[in-house]
């Protein structure tokens, strides 16, 4: 999951060899599988906005729609959204009319002991319903009134502030995963990078 944004780096610089075919490749690969999971999560996150219900994009999604320059730097496997508590209902009857399940419906809810679920539909990715924040129940309502307007594919979309998901970068970074863990690094330097009006007193504040 590192070398499409190693590929990235190193155009031009890099000699064309085995290495370098194969970066390109993993670069090619993850750019249309997220394009291609963008389209197809695009009609649900519209149903999101025409009925009224607020969510979040994080994670992966989040960081492609505004921070990173092209959508095969970050692969992904499947899309995170996070709902307010109290909608985890409605989520589920408008994402039952999409056609996704719950995998674990004994896990979902404000109540759980969970903070998110995943919901499956055949042919599509997961999507990763959360329902309690980025760290928590911190600071729940700064972290829905902080956050921007950006856009996923064709689907208009709202994502934590620069802020917020610069610190969530780094305290993933600091939790075991088994997947790449170095990945926050990447994640957290992109943010950076690409917002140079980040609010440094909002960010300390919440670390």
């Amino acid at each position: 999951r590192l070398l499409p944004l190693a590929y990235w780096n190193l155009r031009g610089i890099a000699p064309v060899d085995s290495w370098w075919q194969f970066a390109e490749a993993e670069f090619r690969r993850a750019r249309y599988r997220n394009l291609i999971l963008f389209d197809d999560a695009g009609p649900t996150l519209r149903a999101f906005r025409r009925v009224g219900i607020p969510c979040l994009l994080l994670k992966g999604a989040a960081l492609t729609s505004a921070h990173y320059r092209d959508p095969g730097l970050r692969p992904m496997a499947d899309l995170d959204i996070l709902i307010q508590p109290g909608d985890v209902g409605a989520v589920t009857r408008l994402l039952a009319e999409q056609g996704y399940h719950p995998a674990f419906p004994a896990q979902m809810g404000p109540n759980s002991w969970g903070h998110s679920t995943p919901f499956l539909r055949d042919g599509s990715a997961p999507l990763d319903l959360h329902w309690r924040s980025l760290m928590g129940n911190l600071d729940d309502e700064r972290l829905w009134n902080d956050s921007v307007e950006s856009r996923l594919g064709q689907a208009e979309v709202r994502i934590p502030s620069p802020a917020d998901l610069f610190l969530n970068a780094c305290v993933r970074g600091l939790q075991w995963d088994w997947d790449a863990p170095q990945r926050w690094v990447l994640d957290a330097m992109t943010i950076l990078r690409s917002s140079p009006g980040i609010n440094w007193n909002r960010m300390v504040e919440r670390a």
